[in-house]
């Protein structure tokens, strides 16, 4: 029997998703950081955190997300949480969904944060899907969620989209081509 997680090369992974206020890391911020470690197919721990911001959230922001500023009254501080996320990276692949985005603006934060860079190996489930998946309209996390029935509800925020891309990871995993 082969992982549930096959299509991944890696024995262990982190998947990641954020939630920022905008497309330009110069521009906007970041509102919640979240992973999950997957191990031998299993997801072992998790980090999710919601940033503090220093301006009010964009309204169409938190109607897409559904992250509002009481969420982000919760936070902590962007420097803390890239550096819990980092801890919990470790040398680990980072995979995500449309994966360069998210890098992006971490990348981004970590360098003008910490003075530091994320090395990490990026795996992109939006390339797998495109090898596997050819009866789609397009490549979306919510149309590759509705194609393979994976539930959805809460999806834009960070901790929910990082389930779903490993429910994503699980049904590409499977032997048969879509």
């Amino acid at each position: 029997m082969h992982s549930p997680t096959a299509i991944i090369p890696h024995g262990e992974f982190v998947i990641v998703d954020i939630e920022t206020t905008g497309f330009s890391c110069e521009k906007c911020s970041i509102l919640q950081i979240s992973a999950l470690k997957v191990r031998g197919g299993e997801i072992v721990e998790e980090y999710s955190t919601y940033i503090l911001q220093d301006r009010p959230i964009p309204y169409f922001i938190t109607k897409l997300t559904g992250i509002t500023d009481r969420h982000v009254r919760k936070g902590i501080p962007l420097a803390q949480a890239l550096e819990g996320y980092l801890r919990f990276l470790g040398d680990l692949p980072m995979v995500g969904h449309n994966v360069s985005f998210d890098y992006g603006f971490l990348q981004h934060y970590a360098r003008q944060t910490l003075g530091r860079s994320i090395p990490n190996m990026l795996i992109d489930t939006v390339r797998l899907a495109k090898g596997k998946v050819r009866q789609v309209e397009n490549y979306k996390l919510g149309t590759l969620a509705d194609y393979f029935q994976i539930a959805r509800e809460g999806q834009h925020m960070a901790d929910v989209d990082t389930r779903i891309t490993y429910e994503l990871i699980k049904a590409l995993s499977r032997d048969e081509d879509c």
